[in-house]
């Protein structure tokens, strides 16, 4: 429910302490209030959190994986750039990408039997994501030794398996990782300065002719060796660094939604479970108040005077009004619960229910003089009686009441595409445009309601609104303020028969 519950309600204020028996997280605790020292079990991803965001990578290594074809396809004949060298090293890069499809169609196997088999354990989806990344890794190196190596700018792709490392795992194997990705890359650029590697030079084919397109000797400067591998190395640390810190406090932040939300779930139960005791516990006191009062106006009311029954009158009233607010409270518990409502649920008249709700209500028009029109064509709808009764009552009950004298409330119910479709119409106050949205949230009445009628609870369309979502239908109003609204309600028609012997 609505989080105001908890801030307005001394019950729940009460009850907090019993909700959490350890150090409970707010939503709105910020972060300079948690602990300095926060747990990597705090915020470490579950398997199945692990599992779906494994998922996601290996759908960007598909879309690297092409990238990195359709860069070699671009610098190979739209620029002219070639590669010489060991045998035939653009076949070996080649080579790399097609294993490195191979290696993600693996995964994805891997990955789906994991979600849907649970086929592995805690430590073996992390020690699946390490394997990840160290792969990763060693095709990086791989592909950017047989582009260039030093000679090639792309060293700067060291950097991204190190923000997946710090996204899928704890900050500590993000940064072995980062080592090994340095490692790998220094590797690399110092084997082919050394000689230990063979070096893969980046030419030009300018008309034929072949043109350095960088210096020949650019991997034997040692100044500029050592210059982009401390600057590739800095930036995977930071890398690291700045991706861990943002996504340990994403973490931090998602337990703590997922602590208050629990929290308001027990809070609501407490709620629900609170509405249908006190309603049930009401009932009873309520009754025999209205029998009493009843009495008195029919045995004794000739013995008062005029002023004492006016107050036995008032007194009555409100106790109808106590009455019918705790039954709906019932029922709004009921409907939020869902419990067995569908098991009682039959094939039922909509038509004759919404006559009888207009027989019922007529008197109350015409104490206002109000011009009550209806158009009633058969409808059946698999319902309760009930639950059809308070829909067609509240919604005609509600035109009624915010009419003013000399007024028109008209009902339609039509059959239309399979939907039994009422409408109220009535001449009334209207709503404005800024309450619409909120006109079916429970307990809210809008400032010209609060104002034409001081008695409410802004319950009633709430009910309807519930029922007919569980009814499968829909619900919508269309309002003008000051000259009137229509609420259209839209329910599907039965397809079953009439129980035998029934009558509606």
């Amino acid at each position: 429910m609505r989080a105001r519950f908890l801030v307005e309600s001394p019950m729940v204020e009460r009850l907090a302490p019993r909700l959490s028996p350890g150090q409970g997280i707010s939503v709105g605790t910020s972060m300079a209030d948690q602990p300095a020292q926060t747990s990597e079990r705090s915020w470490s991803l579950t398997e199945r959190e692990l599992a779906s965001r494994l998922s996601w990578f290996i759908s960007i290594r598909w879309f690297a994986g092409l990238t990195a074809l359709l860069f070699l396809a671009v610098a190979w004949h739209g620029f002219g750039i070639r590669l010489t060298g060991p045998d035939q090293p653009l076949v070996r890069v080649l080579a790399a990408v097609l294993g490195l499809f191979f290696y993600n169609a693996v995964l994805v196997i891997l990955v789906w039997a994991f979600r849907t088999r649970g086929l592995l354990g805690r430590r073996a989806i992390h020690a699946f994501a390490n394997l990840q990344i160290v792969c990763d890794l060693a095709c990086v190196a791989f592909i950017w030794h047989y582009t260039g190596g030093i000679e090639n700018a792309f060293c700067i792709l060291f950097i991204f398996p190190m923000a997946w490392a710090s996204e899928l795992l704890s900050r500590t194997n993000a940064y072995f990782h980062a080592v090994l990705g340095a490692t790998m890359m220094n590797a690399v650029a110092w084997g082919e300065y050394s000689g230990l590697l063979p070096h893969v030079h980046l030419v030009r084919l300018v008309d034929q002719c072949i043109m350095d397109f960088v210096p020949p000797e650019l991997y034997l400067d040692w100044a500029f060796v050592l210059m982009v591998c401390m600057a590739v190395a800095g930036g995977m640390f930071v890398t690291v660094f700045l991706a861990g810190t943002i996504a340990q406090r994403l973490r931090l932040r998602e337990n703590q939604l997922e602590e208050a939300y629990r929290r308001l779930q027990t809070v609501d139960t407490l709620k629900t479970d609170f509405m249908r005791r006190a309603s049930h516990e009401l009932r009873a006191p309520l009754s025999a108040t209205h029998m009493m009062l009843k009495t008195v106006q029919q045995n004794v009311a000739d013995r008062l005077d005029a002023g004492q029954r006016e107050m036995i009158v008032r007194a009555t009233d409100r106790v109808d009004s106590l009455t019918k607010l705790v039954n709906d409270l019932l029922l709004f518990s009921r409907l939020e619960n869902e419990v067995d409502v569908p098991a009682r649920r039959e094939p039922t008249s909509f038509d004759e229910v919404v006559r009888q709700t207009i027989e019922l209500l007529t008197a109350g028009a015409e104490t206002k003089n109000l011009r009550l029109e209806f158009d009633i064509a058969p409808a059946r709808v698999t319902a309760e009686k009930e639950e059809l009764t308070e829909i067609a009552t509240n919604l005609v009950s509600n035109a009624i009441r915010y009419t003013p004298d000399g007024g028109r409330v008209s009902v339609r119910l039509t059959s239309e595409g399979g939907f039994a479709v009422l409408e109220v119409t009535d001449t009334g106050i209207g709503i404005a445009p800024k309450d619409l949205p909120r006109v079916f949230d429970e307990f809210f009445r809008s400032t010209e309601a609060k104002n034409a009628v001081r008695h409410g609870t802004g319950i009633g369309l709430a009910i309807v609104k519930k029922i007919v979502q569980s009814l499968r239908g829909t619900i919508d109003v269309r309002s003008t303020p000051g000259e009137g609204s229509t609420f259209t309600v839209r329910l599907p028609l039965s397809t079953e028969p009439p129980p035998p012997n029934r009558v509606h």
